[in-house]
């Protein structure tokens, strides 16, 4: 079997640079990390990031994903009705 998986998940990971974008963590993420009791529930860090993501999904034009391989945000993120990469 070898590196194949490492392979695949290099590709992965190559594609969804390609889409990233940078936001600046301010008072409007911690607005939306307070508006949410689910982040209570959350890593300080997966917080920020879904907190994050729920800030830029109201103007990003329908195309914002959440790319993750950790089962506990993934499953968070769908709570939150964020779409996730992979899902159905």
């Amino acid at each position: 079997m070898g590196d194949e998986w490492l392979d695949v998940r290099l590709q992965v990971f190559s594609e969804l640079v390609k889409e990233a974008s940078l936001v600046v963590f301010d008072s409007n993420v911690i607005a939306a990390l307070k508006s949410e009791a689910i982040f209570a529930e959350c890593r300080s860090p997966d917080a920020i990031h879904l907190a994050t993501a729920m800030r830029v999904r109201s103007y990003a034009d329908g195309s914002l994903r959440l790319a993750t391989f950790d089962e506990r945000m993934l499953q968070t993120a769908r709570r939150l009705k964020i779409e996730c990469i992979g899902d159905a």
